[in-house]
Order: C-alpha cells, then structure tokens, then sequence
C-alpha cells in the first residue's frame, strides 16, 4: 500500500507539471501552424494542442484522484484498528485532584508531565501526545518513541513540548494519549503548538499514523492509555 501510494504521489507530481508544458506546446504548435496557414491557405488546422490539453488534464485528474483513493483506503485500515485498541492505566506526580501543576505550564517552568504506566506486553516503544481538548485538540506535546514504561517531569525537549497557556482567565481540559506501539516510530502525523482538528492534521489521524509500519502496513499500535485534567490561566 506505501509503495502504491509513494508512486502515485510522483505520478501526481509529473502530471500536474504535465499540464502547463501542455499548454506551452500547444500554443507554439499553433502559432506554428498558423503561420504555415497564411503561407499555404491549403493547409489543415493542426488538432494536436487539443489533444494535449485535454489528454494531460484528463491524466492529472486520474492521477490525483487515485492517489486520494488509495490515500483514504490507507488511512482506513489504521482508523479501524486504533478504534478498537485496548486501553492501559496511566498515573501522573504532575496531576493532583483532576488539576495538572502549575510548573508544566508554558508561562511557569514549562517542564513536560511526568507520566507512568505499567510495561505493555509486545511493546518496544510508547509516543505520547498532548492536547488541549478545549481549544480545538491543540498538540501540546509531540514524542515519537520513548523506550520506557513512563518518563520524568520535564523529559521532552522544547521541540517536542509546549506548556499548557490557556488565555486569561480560562480553565481548559488537557489530555495525554499515550500508545503503545511494536516499533518504534520516527515520526507521526500533527502539528505541534497548532490546533490538530481539520484536514490531516486531527487528533484521529495523528493516533491512526502510529498505526502504520515505516514500511506502509498497519498494526503498529498494540495499547492505548490516557490521562487527563484541567489547567487554568490563574494558577500561580
């Protein structure tokens, strides 16, 4: 499915360029044949840049139109199968009565949660994602493979994390999803510090891309475990 679908992507690519060149042909080829028209009257219009035109149009439509297919074909398969994971308990030392503490914030010390978790059975690698479930699944955290059954407070780089900022006095709820996978990843679908709520760049989609094996296939993910609590601009 990966290879078929790297394919069709670069025949996108060719087609798509195939359509101005088209037009840039077709307009030399009639200037050529106009030209040849005024010196022989007898001369036939040239049906070609029709041709051109309309076949490399016709061939750009095809061509992303199958590359969408197979696009949502692949990314079904992950959704069906991320649905249906089975779920593991997750504690936190950063999370108390339902409330995160305050130095995970953005504008505090900024430091990631700290997070634990049983080992899962299979299980080489855990990514973790954070979002802030208020403000249109807003990608807090964004960690690939980490390699044990739980991190420390402050563990993700500032490339990887950005502190809950909630706007003035607003409280919003932040959610961890944590998903344990049979390889590591090393990367996945979202944008970080963004919301992750329309097109490719929704929350399903970055928990259904860890699904997918770099080699294209699905059934990468094994478990998932969340946690979740609230974070206020007024905590100090």
């Amino acid at each position: 499915m990966e290879t078929l679908h790297s394919i069709l992507y670069v025949c996108c690519i060719v087609a798509d360029i195939a359509v101005p060149v088209a037009i840039i042909l077709s307009v030399a080829i009639i200037i050529i044949n106009g030209q040849k028209i005024k010196k022989d009257p007898s001369t036939k219009k040239s049906g070609l840049p029709v041709i051109l035109i309309v076949g490399t149009i016709l061939l750009a439509i095809v061509m992303n139109f199958l590359y969408f297919a197979v696009a949502v074909k692949k990314y079904a398969k992950s959704e069906e199968s991320v649905d249906e994971l089975p779920g593991f308990s997750v504690t936190s030392e950063s999370l108390h009565d339902g409330e995160w503490d305050t130095e995970i914030g953005k504008n505090s010390e900024n430091k990631s949660p700290q997070l634990s978790w049983d080992p899962v059975s299979g299980a080489k690698a855990y990514s973790i994602i954070m979002i802030d479930e208020t403000a249109s699944n807003w990608m807090h955290w964004k960690t690939s493979s980490v390699t044990t059954a739980g991190v420390d407070l402050g563990y993700a780089t500032s490339d990887s994390y950005v502190g809950p900022y909630p706007p003035n006095g607003e409280t919003h709820v932040y959610t961890v999803y944590i998903v344990a996978l049979k390889e590591p990843k090393d990367g996945f679908v979202g944008m970080l510090d963004a919301p992750n709520n329309v097109a490719d760049h929704d929350l399903k989609r970055s928990l259904n891309s860890l699904d997918i094996y770099d080699n294209g296939k699905t059934g990468n993910a094994i478990a998932i475990g969340t946690i979740s609590g609230t974070y206020s601009s007024r905590k100090k």
